[in-house]
């Protein structure tokens, strides 16, 4: 067995974001506790020092847990414990680039080289772009996130809004609204576990106004995934058509006029309908990070609260809001998901 390394908390993910430098794998290069690695295969193993972690993977610490991945440049990522962090691969333009997404717990970026095009970075209902180099994001219980900035510049973006956030400021974005006013804070004032806590008592106030919010963003991330689908579908059936034509040429006319139709015509499907396809993956298991840890999380706590009240009004209400996104999610996303992502 190889062996584990503890110590302080620091997590780093180099990210090259030149074009021709991209790199999208990170290492562990520190490992504090006991945190897990979900692989894009949808294995489940603990992870240790000196291990890639790669897009489509995630990151998942325990209470306790610490991780830090680093790549080249020196820009780094630090996950915090109680957290879910995942990378996942999308095209841009023709570009295969990575996204940055925490759905639970707290991640920090420290982005010290910032070339090219800006990273994607994500929470379960905002997305923020990169204008300066340190920020938290913090992902809650109910779907709401926090951006706290320490250096330079963050847009937050949330509902088609955007708000920019400055150094030694913070933004909330409840679950399914646009982002609220930027807010002065004091460098430690907030941690995740007193911020988490305010947003699972809000929960339990308000637990449909909670599930409304997350359905709400399930449709914004619905709507993303359809668009992809959308550009996908037709290279998918033209590249078909025209394999059915390739075969069709060399019956007809021979190995020569087959291979330069194939030059032609079919290598240029073959390459760009694969990178179509990263971006509808993309948006399928950013909804099924939401349904799993948004919905399920909510789901759970609700449910041992209301245990011996079954048919309290706020869980049946709850109930209703939460079934009806299920049912988005079967019809739209599960059928562009794998047996590995469930």
């Amino acid at each position: 067995m190889r062996p584990r390394y503890h110590g302080a908390a620091i997590v780093a993910i180099l990210i090259l974001i030149a074009p021709s430098l991209l790199a999208r794998d990170a290492e562990a290069v520190y490992v504090e506790g006991f945190p897990e690695l979900r692989s894009a295969a949808g294995r489940l193993n603990d992870l240790f020092f000196g291990d890639p972690v790669r897009g489509g993977d995630s990151v998942i610490t325990g209470s306790g847990d610490v991780v830090e991945l680093q790549l080249a440049n020196g820009n780094s990522i630090t996950v915090s414990s109680n957290s879910v962090f995942s990378l996942q691969d999308y095209d841009d333009g023709g570009e295969t680039r990575t996204g940055f997404s925490n759905s639970r717990g707290a991640v920090t970026y420290r982005f010290n080289v910032l070339t090219g095009r800006q990273p994607r970075i994500q929470s379960a209902n905002a997305v923020a772009g990169v204008r300066g180099t340190v920020f938290t994001v913090f992902a809650g219980d109910d779907g709401s996130s926090l951006f706290l900035v320490e250096s330079g510049r963050i847009a937050v973006t949330a509902q088609g809004e955007e708000v920019e956030v400055g150094e030694d400021f913070a933004v909330e974005v409840r679950t399914g609204e646009t982002p609220g006013e930027p807010f002065e804070v004091l460098r430690g004032a907030i941690d995740f576990s007193g911020w988490n806590g305010g947003r699972q008592e809000a929960l339990l106030a308000n637990p449909v106004a909670a599930a409304e919010g997350a359905y709400r963003r399930m449709h914004e991330l619905v709507r993303e995934l359809n668009t992809a689908v959308a550009e996908y579908t037709p290279l998918q059936r033209e590249l078909a058509e025209a394999r059915a034509e390739a075969t069709r040429i060399f019956e007809s006319d021979g190995q020569e006029a087959a291979d330069e139709f194939r030059e032609e015509v079919v290598r240029p499907l073959e390459r760009s309908a694969p990178r179509r396809y990263l971006n509808v993956r993309y948006w399928a298991l950013s909804t099924m990070s939401l349904r799993r840890h948004v919905f399920g999380r909510m789901y759970s706590l609700l449910k041992s609260t209301y245990i011996m009240e079954p048919n309290h009004p706020d869980w049946l209400a709850y109930r209703a809001v939460h079934d009806q996104a299920l049912a988005l999610f079967d019809e739209a996303v599960v059928p562009w998901l794998v047996s590995a992502d469930i």
